[in-house]
């Protein structure tokens, strides 16, 4: 599964470069090194039976689920 350039905007306006793990907030830019840290997950897996599935959305629904 791959996450298109339009949802990846999104995701990383939304965080405001920061990493949304519960309690780290770290920054996702190592600036001094160019670097970008983290990785960005789907939060509703492509499986209904998958981890974190859901049968309320389609599995083609999933990739804009945030």
């Amino acid at each position: 599964m791959s996450i298109s350039d339009k949802m990846l905007k999104i995701l990383w306006a939304q965080s405001g470069g920061l990493c949304a793990f519960p309690g780290c907030n770290e920054e996702l830019i190592v600036k001094d090194k160019n670097q970008i840290l983290g990785h960005m997950c789907h939060i509703v897996a492509k499986s209904p039976n998958g981890p974190r599935g859901s049968a309320d959305i389609m599995p083609q629904e999933a990739d804009n689920a945030y």
